[in-house]
């Protein structure tokens, strides 16, 4: 499923597979697809490791010649647990069964990925909210499943915003052992897009720079995306 959106970048340039050039300034429409792009999951026969996910956000461009091109970033399921554990976000995470059923509704038409899955070796003790509450968790003892929904939100013709959200659909586990409920939590799209640091078999790395690819297709000509040539 692709899902319009509209992002701003001053001057970023980047690699083409091709060996070009592609500057990007100002305003860019563009389409995002999600997918899982490596992991095991709890289910799989690999006694070496515990579920793990990497997803994959492809962002989809015309240049200034109608012609399109696609980044992809690739970035682990740890974002999601940056988002829940991100106390600065006024929209913080809500207890599942306390939401309205039309919410619920609207989550379970717009999911695009399910059984997303975190574990890791992390033994400190962080803080979590709960509705209104503050808990203690040790995310070594335990895993977390994923379900990710994207709700499509066109401001107007050029400005496309669109709300992911996401699902806990694992039990979460408190300091003292105490099963915490299902929680739902925003996610800003924008840090698929800006996130890039797995390789494409999952393992993480440093940041990896984006090299744009032409998909063979073409699109409405976008002033804010050219290709140059090395000089």
């Amino acid at each position: 499923m692709k899902t319009q959106v509209t992002f701003r970048v001053a001057n970023v340039r980047c690699a083409t597979k091709d060996g070009k050039i592609l500057q990007l300034a100002g305003s860019i429409q563009a389409s995002m697809s999600l997918s899982i792009a490596a992991g095991c999951g709890l289910d799989d026969e690999d006694p070496d490791n515990f579920p793990w996910s990497v997803l994959a956000a492809t962002f989809e461009f015309s240049d200034s010649e109608g012609k399109c091109w696609q980044l992809t970033s690739r970035f682990g399921s740890d974002l999601l647990i940056r988002s829940i554990m991100d106390f600065s976000n006024m929209n913080r995470s809500a207890i599942w069964d306390e939401m309205k059923s039309v919410t619920q509704g609207v989550f379970e038409k717009h999911i695009v990925l399910k059984d997303i899955w975190y574990s890791s070796d992390d033994r400190f003790i962080r803080p979590l909210i709960v509705g209104e509450t503050i808990k203690e968790v040790q995310f070594k003892y335990f895993c977390v499943s994923f379900d990710l929904a994207v709700f499509p939100n066109t401001v107007d013709d050029d400005l496309h915003l669109p709300e992911l959200y996401a699902r806990t659909t694992s039990p979460i586990y408190d300091y003292k052992a105490e099963e915490l409920p299902s929680l739902y939590f925003p996610i800003d799209w924008k840090y698929f897009l800006v996130n890039s640091y797995c390789l494409e078999n999952g393992e993480s790395d440093i940041p990896i720079p984006f090299i744009a690819e032409p998909t063979g297709r073409t699109a409405e000509p976008q002033p804010s995306v050219k290709v140059l040539d090395v000089t």
